[in-house]
């Protein structure tokens, strides 16, 4: 694929503060691993963890209405997880219903003083309140029953396939082997089937990062990071997340070691027939988190253009997750990150969650998309 799908240039409008702010410093905690979802009535919701210390962190989520001219007037933050010695890592949103605003939200619970690990489920209409969380019952293959467990998943947003599937990406640990998988459920979101996938990415180890996307239906591609490998692997399924194959190092998917949680979307396409485009972001760094980027995918995550021409971000960044959006004005991409402060002289950065709004008819060529 050629790179000819990008205007010569491009002006992106100023970054949204989320969570923190990206121009005053944060010393009491850190935003990380941010979520968004778009629902039909012009509503974003944004979610991530606030990190306070090793042994808290809350689960946040904000709403944002879409304005005309791309305005965004933003409610205040809502605490939705919160627990005395208790981590909510990796809140991973699905849109089940985006007219009526029906969302399920997983993430992963960890107590500190036994080190327990489980993955616990909410329920939201437009994510205005939600309802207490529930731990989620896994189903797991006949032959992993006694000795699995599951590591994490996402973060990112997960999916409402075609069909009518939940599915969300992660990690589980079998036989002393860190493995991808899959979660899938029926839209109830009841019981979450562990699908295992045996492809392998060599000699390298999987980090903790991953996400998918479905680009035409039940056509899905899961793409995650490795560590020492400074690229990413991508796998496969052609049969709604049933099985996957065709494993691939992406070299020109860049990231640096050990890699970070990267956006990915399907544009919708206008035509009947055909591949959605899909909208891809990670930092374009092999040593250093910056060079936030927007790349696009015309065959389905095989090849990529190169990077958008205006980067991302204000400097350096990392995590990133991605919403299409439609409005009154235009079509575009929201993408929420991690911004980073770098602090001189102090343990640990600033992170703190900005969106960018992207608008495809200014950055791409009128191609019938």
């Amino acid at each position: 694929m050629t790179s000819n799908i990008w205007q010569t240039s491009a002006t992106l409008v100023v970054p949204l503060d989320v969570f923190g702010s990206g121009l005053v410093h944060d010393d009491q905690c850190a935003y990380r691993h941010p979520a968004i979802v778009f629902l039909a009535n012009k509503l974003f919701i944004v979610f991530c963890e606030k990190q306070v210390d090793d042994s808290y962190t809350i689960g946040l989520s904000r709403r944002g209405r879409l304005m005309e001219y791309n305005r965004v007037e933003w409610e205040d933050q809502q605490p939705i997880l919160k627990k005395t010695d208790t981590r909510f890592q990796n809140l991973v949103p699905i849109v089940v219903d985006e007219k009526k605003g029906e969302i399920i939200l997983l993430c992963v619970e960890c107590t500190a003083p036994q080190g327990g690990v489980k993955l616990i489920q909410l329920k939201s209409s437009s994510g205005e309140t939600w309802s207490d969380p529930i731990d989620v019952h896994l189903k797991w293959p006949e032959n992993m029953q006694e000795s699995a467990q599951l590591c994490c998943i996402g973060p990112g947003h997960g999916l409402c396939l075609q069909s009518g599937k939940l599915a969300v990406a992660g990690y589980i640990k079998f036989s002393e082997q860190v493995q991808l998988c899959v979660l899938t459920s029926d839209i109830s979101g009841g019981t979450w089937e562990v699908v295992p996938i045996s492809c392998s990415p060599g000699n390298a180890v999987f980090g903790g990062h991953a996400q998918l996307v479905e680009y035409a239906k039940d056509k899905v591609c899961i793409t995650c990071s490795l560590k020492d490998c400074k690229q990413r692997f991508n796998v496969f399924s052609s049969d709604g997340c049933k099985t996957f194959h065709n494993g691939k190092l992406k070299p020109k998917l860049i990231e640096a070691n050990p890699g970070c949680q990267a956006g990915i979307i399907s544009i919708p396409s206008e035509r009947k027939k055909g591949l959605s485009l899909i909208a891809f972001t990670n930092p374009a760094h092999e040593s250093r988190f910056e060079k936030l980027s927007l790349r696009l995918s015309e065959d389905g995550g095989e090849t990529w253009t190169d990077p958008c021409p205006p980067l991302i971000g204000r400097s350096s960044a990392a995590c990133s997750d991605l919403a299409y959006y439609k409005g009154k004005d235009d079509r575009g991409l929201a993408c929420v990150y991690e911004n980073i402060n770098i602090t001189e002289g102090k343990k640990k950065n600033d992170y703190c969650i900005l969106m960018q709004l992207i608008s495809l008819d200014e950055i791409m060529h009128k191609k019938g998309k």
